[in-house]
């Protein structure tokens, strides 16, 4: 059954570093992925309450003289910022090669969606250390940053992620299955329908989820929401904190889109 709760829709992380020399960036394992373009808006939201600083992403191909940081909020995602360049998408942090020569390493990357105007990175830790991964490079980690980040991607648009409902987001490959209030619902891996909640706001509501395990079924989740108008709400569900749990985390994100 662990297997099943930790089984994460994985993605594939490739690592390069940028040194500055007198003749400018060297680009290391480059692959022909890497001629696929993306234009698009890009908002960064960290998994699990990080506040994470001197991370950074190049909006335009991966042009250093535009290299942006990604200044990680712990309850809410980033502003939208526009990105055209390879549909894999970095985030570096500086450092320094074997030479002394300042460097930004990547610590991790997404291949983004190549039709969506806009797309939330939801970004979290992995449990593959950044020193064992790294060892020929001094990172400028954040203090609380020690593993390589993975990031799933989350298409916001009028049709996945509208007003005045509930998205829940499965970064795991289980299915789940439970209510939502007095609604019944199943959660596949990825993205979900929307669910309107335009007959629970001010009010609480109970969301429970379950998994089938063979022939018993294992409860994950057991909350309580409460949901106001004008606003929609993204709720991620993680894997469980500790090894051999059945707990699963849901992470919200809540945003208004009223006027004023």
């Amino acid at each position: 059954m662990k297997n099943i709760i930790h089984k994460i829709c994985e993605l594939r992380l490739f690592v390069f570093c940028l040194c500055f020399s007198g003749i400018g960036p060297v680009v290391a394992n480059e692959s022909s992925e890497g001629n696929e373009t993306v234009t698009t808006e890009v908002a960064f939201f960290p998994l699990g309450g990080a506040s994470w600083r001197g991370l950074y992403f190049t909006p335009e191909n991966e042009n250093l003289s535009e290299i942006k940081e990604i200044r990680f909020n712990a309850l809410s995602r980033t502003e939208y910022m526009p990105y055209s360049g390879p549909a894999k998408l970095s985030i570096f942090t500086k450092g320094r090669c074997e030479e002394g020569r300042e460097t930004f390493v990547s610590i991790g990357s997404v291949r983004l969606d190549k039709s969506a105007a806009r797309q939330i990175l939801l970004v979290e830790e992995s449990s593959s250390s950044l020193a064992e991964m790294h060892p020929e490079y001094v990172l400028e980690l954040p203090g609380n940053l020690e593993n390589h980040l993975r990031a799933f991607v989350f298409v916001d648009s009028l049709q996945t992620f509208p007003v005045n409902s509930v998205v829940f987001f499965n970064t795991m490959g289980a299915e789940f299955f439970g209510i939502f209030g007095e609604e019944r619902i199943s959660l596949k891996p990825g993205l979900n329908r929307p669910v309107d909640i335009n007959r629970h706001t001010d009010t609480n509501i109970r969301v429970g989820l379950a998994v089938h395990d063979g022939e018993r079924n294992r409860r994950v989740l057991d909350s309580s929401y409460r949901f106001s108008p004008e606003r929609r709400t993204l709720i991620v569900l993680r894997r469980p904190e500790n090894n051999g749990s059945y707990r699963i985390r849901a992470q919200r994100l809540t945003e208004y889109l009223g006027e004023g």
